[in-house]
């Protein structure tokens, strides 16, 4: 697995749970907007399975997550996998 596999989101709190959205939409046709979660990063590889991680400038504080590969698919609510999640200070 690469670092480019996982997918690094904008989490929001919604009660007891944690929400993010990366894509509207289906096979044929799919938009973001500004209900897209996704956060582009940079990684450069240090060593085997080493990454060096290089966040946006601009990021605003709140709570984010690496999702591992896999987890971006699911479509059930409450789905299970891994999230390596951060809280971003200001």
């Amino acid at each position: 697995v690469e670092a480019t596999d996982y997918q690094l989101v904008r989490l929001h709190q919604k009660k007891n749970a944690r929400e993010f959205r990366t894509m509207t939409g289906g096979v044929f046709h799919s938009s973001g907007g500004d209900t897209r979660d996704a956060v582009a990063f940079q990684q450069t590889r240090i060593a085997k399975r080493t990454y060096k991680i290089s966040l946006p400038d601009n990021l605003p504080p709140g709570e984010y997550a690496f999702l591992a590969p896999g987890l971006t698919n699911s479509t059930a609510s409450g789905s299970s996998g891994r999230a390596y999640t951060f809280h971003l200070l200001e």
